[in-house]
């Protein structure tokens, strides 16, 4: 079985009562309706752990360091 949300951020009541079968949600799944019973755990699950964290963080500020490296050697 396979359904298609309408539209972008529409959400689709069909999917409150789905076969206890393999179903295929196809297109935007946007709407905040979809995943409001899990909120919770899905925050959870989506944090970065500290390790990760520690990594993307020295990343993002090498980043911004030759960003604002490169615009300050670059005249205008």
């Amino acid at each position: 079985m396979t359904l298609r949300e309408p539209g972008s951020g529409i959400y689709d009541k069909r999917t409150e009562n789905l076969p206890k079968k393999n179903v295929c949600l196809t297109e935007f799944t946007q709407s905040f309706k979809y995943f409001d019973h899990v909120e919770d755990q899905l925050r959870v699950d989506l944090t970065f752990k500290p390790s990760i964290l520690a990594v993307a963080r020295k990343w993002l500020q090498k980043v911004r360091t030759d960003i604002a490296g490169f615009y300050r050697a670059t005249p205008c």
